[in-house]
């Protein structure tokens, strides 16, 4: 028995993204990130795009991606340590709802802003390709301990 528990799941990590209005609060702290950005004075509006895409893959690479561990006590005897939030999400089961939704919403946002920034710049653009990329191809690439920072950096 654990003391100072109150869920029923072994790791409560994995059902999260299913829980109720966790996909609206996530489309409303991206459009919050956005409307925040706008209202920087000397920002235009591809910029502010760019801000957008560029922090959501970056804070959500970070999130899903790089962080180990959960920050419940699990009794699994420490296995969900060694994993990251997308490893520990739905199980491990590939494609559910919630792994397609958080795939899908970056690619979103990518082509959301780039249908009228290709008159302001190039370089909006490509700063957003990059961004999604590194995130939509992460989540993709999704084998425990070889994932994209252990493959080119050789950690342990």
């Amino acid at each position: 028995m654990n003391v100072g528990t109150a869920h029923s799941e072994v790791n409560p990590n994995t059902r999260v993204m299913n829980s109720r209005g966790i996909w609206l609060s996530y489309l409303l702290g991206i459009g919050l990130l956005h409307v925040i950005l706008l209202s920087i004075p000397f920002a235009s509006v591809p910029m502010v795009w760019t801000l957008t895409n560029v922090i959501h893959n970056l804070c959500m690479y970070l999130l899903l991606h790089l962080v180990k561990g959960t920050p419940f006590e699990t009794p699994d005897q420490s296995k969900a340590r060694f994993y990251t939030y997308w490893e520990q999400m739905d199980y491990g089961v590939q494609f559910t709802a919630s792994r397609k939704f958080l795939t899908i919403t970056p690619i979103v946002l990518l082509f959301h802003p780039v249908r009228g920034q290709w008159e302001s710049g190039l370089l909006w653009c490509l700063l957003c390709l990059l961004a999604a990329k590194a995130l939509v191809l992460q989540s993709f690439f999704d084998l425990p301990f070889l994932s994209l920072p252990h493959t080119f950096f050789l950690s342990p």
